[in-house]
């Protein structure tokens, strides 16, 4: 009953009725002046007293907030940086108290408080050095987790790169290597007189590529495939041609001085009047190449297959064919002088005209190879008996063995003689050439 009194005796009005009535009471009680005027500045007053109040008042939420975060990073700071002195610095600070108070006392006390000081001193040098060496421990820590960092990130992005390229590999395995275009008609691009000696060309696929005039010297060609390639002219000195897969390829007028072509397989390959001096073609096949007019002099051919190969008029002063295989070789007109046919299989092969002077032909094998005016003038021969069915002329020069090959031999007509026939009843009848040497 009390509240509902009150609320009665006093009823509850806005602030617009209130500013009313408080205006009609000065207007009633006011002597004098302006009362628009005076309300006017009343108005103003109580409007600039609100906006200060609400300026300087901050809600009770935003001032927890602000001490919570306060409270959390000092905590923080406290954990981080070890504000609370260690026991070492409580001893020293009681010590340095305590030599002040006895050098204050007077008396002895000044001198007793000297020691004191002294190993107050040393403590915090002591104390101080230790803090230097830990800080620098820290600082070497944090750079080694650096570099970790560092390496661990380059390694994440090396492993995503090979990913990359593995993945780039599967979906395009034509890619893998690159080719240089190949010159199948007249549209194709043509690298004729182009210069490729900085080109890494190792192991690539090169089938029936047109490189004739090239620059291609000291070039690294290990295990590519030239098959049917075109590189007529080209310049290959010292070029690296090991294990090549050259099969009909066109090396005519090439230079090949000094290359290396151990291995290499060059079967119906066209060197004909190639530049090979010096060139090591150790175990290469070159059967049934044409090697007309090539310059061979002092080439390592240790173990190359010739067989069916023509060398007619080729230039093999010098060279080494010591297990050569030329079964069925032409090298008609052919120069051999001082050349190692030791062991050579020269079975069937045409030596006509051929310039054997000073060669070595010590365990060859000579079994129907034709000797038809050819020069053996110096040559070594291990054993003539041991040559079966060579077919000589009046012309062939046998040096010192001629009176033995005259023994051994029989007469075809025509100039024509065998020298060992199998089963022959006039061995050794009717021989007289017409020129003995």
């Amino acid at each position: 009953m009390t509240r509902k009194r009150r609320k009665d005796a006093v009823p509850a009005i806005t602030v617009h009725q209130a500013f009313e009535n408080l205006r009609h009471w000065i207007a009633e009680h006011d002597t004098g002046g302006d009362i628009d005027e005076g309300w006017a500045r009343l108005r103003q007053a109580i409007e600039t007293e609100e906006k200060e109040k609400s300026r300087g008042k901050t809600p009770a939420r935003v001032r927890r907030r602000a001490v919570k975060s306060l409270r959390s990073k000092v905590s923080r700071t406290v954990r981080a940086r070890r504000v609370l002195p260690s026991f070492e610095t409580v001893v020293v600070c009681l010590a340095f108290v305590t030599s002040f108070s006895m050098f204050l006392l007077g008396g002895s006390w000044p001198v007793m408080s000297l020691p004191l000081l002294a190993a107050a001193g040393c403590m915090w040098l002591a104390q101080d050095q230790d803090r230097r060496k830990q800080e620098l421990r820290e600082r070497k820590r944090r750079q080694v987790l650096e570099e970790f960092k560092v390496k661990r990130r380059k390694a994440a992005m090396l492993d995503k790169q090979r990913k990359l390229e593995a993945a780039h590999r599967q979906t395009t395995p034509s890619q893998q290597q690159p080719r240089l275009p190949v010159c199948r008609n007249e549209s194709d691009l043509n690298l004729a007189g182009a210069d490729l000696r900085s080109v890494d060309l190792l192991g690539l696929n090169l089938i029936g590529a047109c490189l004739p005039n090239t620059t291609m010297d000291g070039c690294g060609l290990r295990a590519a495939n030239l098959f049917a390639a075109n590189l007529s002219g080209a310049n290959l000195f010292s070029a690296d041609l090991s294990q090549a897969e050259l099969t009909n390829a066109d090396l005519t007028r090439a230079e090949l001085a000094g290359a290396h072509l151990v291995g290499a397989r060059l079967t119906g390959a066209n060197l004909s009047w190639a530049h090979l001096p010096g060139a090591n073609l150790s175990g290469a096949i070159l059967a049934r190449a044409d090697l007309t007019g090539a310059d061979l002099s002092s080439a390592l051919l240790t173990g190359t297959d010739f067989s069916g190969a023509d060398l007619y008029s080729a230039d093999l002063d010098g060279a080494h064919l010591s297990n050569a295989h030329m079964h069925g070789a032409n090298l008609d007109s052919a120069t051999l002088r001082r050349a190692n046919l030791r062991s050579a299989y020269l079975y069937r092969a045409n030596l006509s005209h051929a310039d054997l002077r000073d060669a070595n032909l010590a365990g060859a094998v000579l079994t129907y190879a034709v000797l038809i005016d050819t020069d053996l003038s110096g040559a070594i021969i291990s054993a003539v008996k041991d040559i079966r069915d060579v077919t000589w002329s009046e012309r062939t020069r046998w040096g010192r063995y001629f009176s033995e090959v005259v023994e051994r031999s029989v007469a075809l007509g025509r100039g024509r003689f065998k020298l060992n026939p199998p089963d022959s009843p006039c061995r050794g009848a009717a021989l007289r050439p017409s020129v003995s040497v």
